[in-house]
């Protein structure tokens, strides 16, 4: 790392604005006055773990404008100020631009079958759920857009037809109270077609009206159960991949609960794992959250978080497990703030001249070349600047007070 690095475990946190959304990143480092910072709008040094504690973040900016409902209408207007720091002159007019973290969509598919009303604590998991659902959104519900897929839709293993999400992905402050609603007006009911929760997900981010959302798009996975509701009607299986059975809730005096026609109670984990390799294959990863019962299947979700690129650990659980509600709101708010950290800056606009362009990170100028400086991603238009190596590592971390980048001076090649 260069020299102009050195300093930035002195800062504790930056809160910059990039157009109409704040950056934060929050840092465990010492500051220069001997204290450190850590407080309920920053995150932590960086990571996340199955525990859930919460790891940092940064609060991102978004896509270019369009439908709301697709997570446009982000764009704040362009920030512009003179500047000259990069160049050999200091008054060589350097204009600060636009350049904003990569928007985040999330698809939140929510369990909301019978087994919810299964007690948890001072209450039931259902309520549980809601209440730590409810807090991590309105932790960020400015930072990204959100959607809701809930799962079944009727009382038993039924999805709504169509591509629709249960509420349609949108920036937070829109979304965010119609989730709430409609989690506050709906009650545990049927069983757990988990594959075709997620199957809707990948149709409306793929080929339905999510399929216009511009950045990255994620979805987070919650259940307390195995998945069942298999679309194969000549189903049949034993009691040991009969999710009644392996709930507790067969009685005794029956070997197997998915005999005859309770076959839809065969655990479907074939069906639903393919549905997160095909939002792999998307460019969609995917975060699986379990809450009490899912114990039986921890083989389950641990594939869905290794194909969903999301996995924990190199052992079991690989999913992200909680154990009660307070660790249920860490986690659900670690992982979604996670998603906006990003070396990562969107340009509004092609640089006039990309021989004449500089990324500052608290005021210093970062050189452009080599494994920790800077280069243009040329699969967006305008480009991504990216910011690289070590030097990424570091203001994820430690985090920065400013991050901003100018057209007009000469691209510093070398440390100054």
């Amino acid at each position: 790392m260069n020299g102009n690095m050195r300093d930035l475990c002195a800062r504790s946190v930056f809160l910059t604005s990039l157009g109409a959304l704040g950056w934060a990143l929050a840092s465990g480092c010492s500051g220069s006055n001997g204290g450190t910072r850590n407080d309920d709008n920053s995150g932590g040094s960086g990571g996340m773990s199955s525990s859930g504690a919460d790891s940092g973040g940064a609060d991102s900016g978004g896509a270019a404008g369009g439908d709301p409902s697709l997570g446009g209408g982000f764009m704040g207007p362009d920030v512009s100020g003179s500047g000259g720091a990069g160049g050999e002159d200091g008054n060589c007019g350097g204009q600060q631009v636009d350049a904003q973290p990569r928007q985040v969509h999330l698809v939140l598919v929510l369990d909301r079958s019978e087994s919810m009303t299964k007690s948890w604590g001072d209450s039931d998991r259902w309520t549980m759920t809601k209440g730590a659902v409810g807090a991590a959104l309105d932790a960020i519900q400015d930072r990204m857009s959100i959607g809701l897929q809930l799962f079944p839709t009727d009382a038993h293993c039924g999805i709504e037809a169509g591509m629709d999400l249960s509420v349609a992905v949108a920036p937070g402050d829109t979304s965010v109270p119609a989730i709430k609603r409609l989690l506050d007006a709906t009650a545990p009911d049927g069983a757990t077609p988990t594959a075709d929760a997620l199957e809707r997900a990948l149709q409306y981010l793929t080929v339905g009206a999510g399929s216009a959302l511009e950045g990255d798009r994620y979805v987070l996975l919650a259940t307390d159960g195995g998945p069942n509701c298999s679309d194969d009607p000549g189903l049949t299986c034993d009691a040991a991949t009969c999710t009644t059975n392996m709930d507790g809730d067969c009685p005794a005096v029956v070997a197997n609960c998915c005999a005859g026609a309770a076959a839809d109670a065969c655990l479907d984990d074939a069906r639903t794992v393919e549905q997160v390799k095909a939002l792999s294959a998307a460019g969609i990863r995917t975060f699986v959250v379990g809450i009490p019962g899912t114990s039986a299947y921890a083989a389950v979700l641990d594939q869905l978080a290794v194909e969903g690129g999301t996995a924990t650990a190199e052992s079991s659980p690989r999913y992200f497990e909680v154990v009660d509600a307070a660790a249920l709101g860490e986690t659900l708010t670690g992982i979604t703030r996670d998603l906006v950290r990003s070396c990562e800056l969107a340009l509004r606009a092609e640089p006039p001249d990309r021989a004449k362009v500089n990324v500052f990170i608290d005021d210093e100028v970062l050189p452009k070349p080599g494994d920790d400086g800077w280069d243009y991603d040329d699969s967006t238009t305008p480009p991504t600047i990216v910011i690289k190596g070590a030097t990424c590592e570091h203001v994820k971390s430690a985090g920065a007070e400013s991050v901003r980048v100018e057209f007009g001076c000469p691209t510093v090649e070398a440390p100054r």
